[in-house]
């Protein structure tokens, strides 16, 4: 059995070339001998690829194997439906390949899987026209022409500026090449965002694949269409700016920038151009609207060290690398890295674009390399492939990057541009990449020489002599501008490594020192060296602050999240003695900064420090001596922002504390000096967003949220908020929208992803959310609430072995909602294990519930037995969460049809209308309750209302059901609650049985008409009479 290679991003390509290799020395292999072991995080990628790749063997060999020879051995993975699709197409592309003639639908009848995205081939030119996302075997140049005859018999009418397709209204284009379009657009189904929308004719890549690229240094993809024989990928609109207009800045100037400040002007330039959102017809509110924003302040934030630009350029190819690395490890290659395909945020944030976004050939082939100017970026095993056919790895994108570098730092590529045939340039393009790379510093000399070896590192001709990853790439580019010596390339410089040491030890204060150096000398370089210092540990913090702010800006009271954002804040906080008394280093850490940069920290404390103690508040357990800490740090956030500064957040925070120990009357004077003054700025803006969602007033909320977001669109917690907001709001969609991009922005935090698992939860997408789960999971390993949650998935797909495994382990983590108990009894049932199940059901009911859900859960559990004990238990639920309409629904239920107390079912009723004026389970349930009252009027103005807002069968069903009660002496109500009910049961079957027992049926069963209604039902192919 071959070695399977440790490193993630090599370890695709190194299992096929294994089994490759394999076949070639002994004329065939098993591919499961080149497998990782099962639960390595990348066995289903490998195990498909490696299926795919036999496969296409087996066809060449006249085997012809299909998706059946594989089930057997690998039955379990082909379960689901991303691997099965993914091989199925591969069948598909070889069937069509070898001249038979085969549909998409065919598959997917045979499969049962969604084919809908899938290319349709022509059986006379398949073979040429398919290239699959991995980078495997391109066609070679005498195709060339070929291809441009493909193009003309795929060219289809793309649309244009001002057309309406699918639910996007295209506003303007921003950009064309030879075979595609970007528009930007508004999308009309989620509250006309502005989006960019990318026409491209023939397939993509599939949607799973482009799901896997969720990294702050990539455009995140939104969606993937297929509209009249084009693909449509929507995604975020962050601006238009790439990379190459940077270059062409850079170029039109008769000598590269001598600073970092004067990089950081070539880049606020464009963005000035291009951040104007348009003016619409039907959007009059954002006429002239701008994104307002001090450009400098946002860059210089990411790129930092504006006095140096070779360190500005440093740390931008850092953060593309840091995309590339991403993408690497999930087996995708870009290979078609380049200036235009990199954009540009408002704030200097680059995002990798067209992440090999096309997989068919008449994208992305040879023709469109000639329009794009993807040529010059390439490396030379990728044009050797195009000339001659052959594999793509991760290396080609590493020698693309390098170019890229090497163009940053010098204004020039690295390589000539050649003229003639398309065969006859790429040859000598090949030639000229297989020689030594040229010096970047010989052409700028203020590139460090480590620096020019990682340059060219980068752009070796032998793939085995590059960076062996993007991952290698970071850390050496890392250690440079942390004055380390570099890892993976030989630092051979002594005066480089001399100098690195000296601001790696900036206290030169030894005898030696003193000796040598005159006193002011001394006391010039010491305080270089601090401010060196503290500006690097500053650096250090801002990697750390968006996790930290993330941890506890999203309102949620759940004991598990709070504890860990509480512990993420206080590590955060403890690198500078925030909630202690600082050491002398620490202060000088603050000291020595830049008068702006230490400002902007001591904002950053004041936040973070908020959070902490709003934590506090939220939790249910908090005893007098938390408060008071609480207040402490309420107190210690005031003093690090200016008071004319202060939002008003933290007054009110100040006033709920003290109101909590007792102090009301001081508490009731803060809370009215708070409320006389209005919110300014982005803070104050957003903590009252958050105030917002604990209140669950998502409706003032939402705008307040979409303004913070417009202002700034890259800022990971404004997408969390508005994804809660649209959550409260019952806007699953649009909740999972939001994110999904906050996930792309800030990978690296599980809260993204928790969130989305149980908006996917909700949306019952399971699979979707158990991958959202076990996500949390690898970041934060043992989550009790995330395990409490990832076994409801297992228990609604019926995996209730798993899922008791996860219940169990919560309880082990620590988890204390008693609810567990209950939902762990309903899987010990499933499979049979009545024992354990009456064992959990008895400790769920002995046990004091501490949330609102388990206090539910118990209620719910008592309510066959003990129906008033169980409106005990759903009136504490209400009690810790007022607006939990679930509650409210179980008080309903038990009080109208357990215990007959109508007018206490009604109150509630009337309670959760207060909280959703449409909310259709309130408006059906109080109209039935007024019908058995007799309050004819009431009832009908209540059925009126609903019927505005919904057809579904089951409140067809309970309008029926009120309009049965007031049929009485109205011939009309009854003829309309018949037909209601006919409507109900015709759309749903199900509603059939329930409809000839429901008392409040009553009145319409003792009608001829309902005993045809009925016949008619039970046997669809019969008529219902007109009458």
């Amino acid at each position: 059995m071959s070695t399977v290679p440790s490193t993630t991003e090599d370890l695709l390509m190194s299992c096929v070339e294994a089994y490759e290799e394999s076949r070639q020395r002994q004329g065939n292999a098993d591919f499961t001998h080149f497998l990782p072991p099962p639960n390595h995080p990348l066995y289903a990628e490998v195990a498909t690829e490696l299926m795919r790749v036999d496969m296409e063997y087996s066809w060449e060999s006249g085997e012809c194997r299909t998706v059946e020879t594989y089930r057997p051995i690998l039955h379990e993975l082909l379960s689901d439906s991303q691997v099965l699709e993914a091989l199925a197409y591969e069948e598909y592309r070889l069937t069509v390949q070898s001249g038979q003639r085969v549909t998409p639908e065919l598959y997917a009848q045979r499969y049962a899987i969604d084919t809908s995205l899938w290319r349709v081939f022509s059986t006379d030119n398949s073979q040429k026209s398919d290239a699959s996302h991995d980078g495997r075997a391109s066609a070679t140049i005498p195709g060339f022409f070929e291809e441009v005859g493909l193009l003309a018999d795929e060219a289809v009418e793309l649309p244009q500026s001002g057309d309406s397709v699918l639910n996007f209204h295209l506003e303007r284009e921003i950009g064309r090449g030879a075979f595609a379009r970007v528009f930007l657009a508004r999308q009309g189904d989620l509250a006309d965002r502005l989006v960019v929308l990318k026409f491209v004719s023939g397939s993509t890549l599939e949607p799973q694949h482009l799901a896997r690229l969720q990294h702050t240094n990539i455009v995140p993809i939104y969606s993937v269409h297929r509209v009249n024989g084009l693909t449509a990928v929507c995604m975020p609109f962050i601006g238009q700016r790439t990379l190459s207009d940077v270059n062409r800045t850079l170029e039109q100037s008769d000598r590269f920038p001598q600073s970092g400040q004067a990089f950081l002007s070539t880049i606020r330039s464009p963005l000035e151009d291009t951040l104007k959102i348009p003016n619409t017809d039907n959007d009059k509110s954002r006429d002239s609207q701008s994104i307002d924003l001090d450009t400098n302040e946002f860059v210089s934030k990411r790129l930092a060290t504006p006095q140096n630009y070779v360190d500005c350029i440093i740390r931008l190819v850092l953060q593309i690398a840091e995309g590339l690395s991403h993408a690497h490890q999930r087996g995708i290659v870009h290979r078609d890295l380049k200036p235009a395909n990199i954009l540009l945020t408002e704030d200097g944030l680059p995002l990798i674009l067209d992440f090999n976004l096309s997989a068919d050939i008449v994208v992305n082939g040879r023709a469109s390399l000639l329009v794009g100017g993807t040529l010059p970026y390439m490396a030379p095993e990728h044009l050797s492939a195009i000339a001659r056919g052959g594999k793509i790895g991760v290396g080609s994108d590493i020698f693309s990057l390098g170019v890229i570098f090497f163009e940053l730092l010098t204004g020039k590529r690295p390589f000539s541009v050649f003229e003639g045939t398309f065969e006859e340039v790429v040859q000598r393009m090949i030639l000229e990449r297989r020689q030594p790379s040229p010096s970047a510093r010989n052409l700028n000399p203020a590139i460090p020489r480590s620096v020019d070896a990682v340059v060219s590192r980068c752009l070796a001709a032998d793939p085995a002599s590059r960076y062996q990853s993007a991952t290698d790439l970071c850390e050496d580019l890392r250690r440079h501008l942390d004055n380390l010596p570099l890892r993976h390339v030989p630092d051979r410089s002594l005066p480089e490594r001399t100098a690195k040491w000296v601001r790696r030890h900036p206290r030169i204060s030894s005898a030696s020192s003193v000796a040598t150096l005159s006193g002011a000398a001394l006391l010039a370089c010491l305080a270089i060296g601090i401010h060196w210092w503290a500006e690097s540990k500053f650096q250090v913090f801002q990697s750390t602050y968006p996790l930290a702010r993330t941890a506890l800006s999203i309102p949620e009271n759940d004991s598990d999240l709070i504890a860990s954002g509480m512990k993420i804040v206080d590590n955060a906080l403890s690198e500078y003695g925030v909630l202690s008394d600082p050491t002398l280093s620490q202060r000088l850490q603050l000291i020595a900064l830049r008068p702006r940069h230490r400002i902007q920290l001591e904002q950053e404390f004041g936040e973070l420090l908020y959070q902490l103690s709003e934590a506090t508040i939220r939790k249910n357990d908090a005893d007098a001596a938390e408060f008071a800490e609480a207040l402490r740090l309420n107190s210690l956030a005031r003093k690090y922002i200016l008071p004319n500064q202060q939002p008003q957040a933290f007054t009110l925070q100040q006033a709920t504390l003290l109101e909590k120990m007792g102090d009301v009357d001081q508490a009731n004077q803060l809370r009215t000096l708070a409320m006389s003054r209005e919110p300014e700025g982005p803070l104050d803006s957003s903590l009252k967003a958050q105030r917002l969602l604990l209140e669950q007033d998502y409706a003032e909320a939402l705008p307040l949220l979409n303004e913070l977001r417009d202002s700034s669109p890259t800022d990971p917690v404004y997408w969390l908020l508005l994804g809660n907001a649209n959550t409260g709001a019952s806007r699953l969609h649009e909740a999972e929208g939001a994110y999904s991009t906050a996930a792309a922005l800030l990978p690296e935090s599980y809260y993204p992803f928790f969130n989305r698992g149980l908006c996917r939860f909700d949306l019952h997408e399971f699979d979707a959310a158990l991958d959202d789960f076990d996500k949390v999971l690898e970041l934060q390993p043992g989550l009790p609430t995330c395990l409490l949650n990832r076994a409801r998935v297992h228990a609604a797909l019926g995996n209730h072995d798993q899922a008791v495994a996860d219940f169990t382990e919560a309880l082990d983590k620590g988890a204390s909602q008693t609810r567990i108990y209950f939902l762990r009894a309903r899987s010990l049932f499933a499979l049979g294990d009545q024992k354990e199940a009456e064992r959990d059901l008895a400790e769920g009911l002995r046990l004091t519930p501490t949330d609102a859900e388990s206090w539910g859960a118990r209620g719910i559990a008592r309510l066959v037995e003990d129906p008033q004990a169980a409106l005990e238990d759903f009136r504490q639920a209400v009690t810790l969460d007022p607006r939990s309409l679930q509650a409210w629904r179980n008080i309903v239920h038990v009080t109208a049809d357990r215990l007959n107390q109508p007018e206490e079912a009604l109150a509630a009723l009337n309670c959760m209308l207060e909280l959703d004026p449409n909310d259709h389970f309130a408006l059906a349930g109080r109209a039935v309750l007024f019908a058995r009252q007799g309050d004819r009027p009431a009832a009908i103005a209540d059925v009126q209302r609903l019927l505005q807002l919904t057809q579904e069968p089951t409140y067809l069903f309970q309008a029926a059901c009120a309009l049965a009660h007031t049929s009485q002496g109205n011939e009309a109500d009854r003829t309309t609650g018949l037909l209601m009910l006919t409507k109900a049961v015709m759309q749903d079957p199900a509603l059939l049985s329930r409809a000839q027992s429901d008392p409040d049926l009553e009145n319409l069963r003792k009608l001829d008409a309902f005993e045809q209604m009925i016949q008619s039902a039970s046997h669809p192919s019969s008529k219902i009479s007109p009458n």
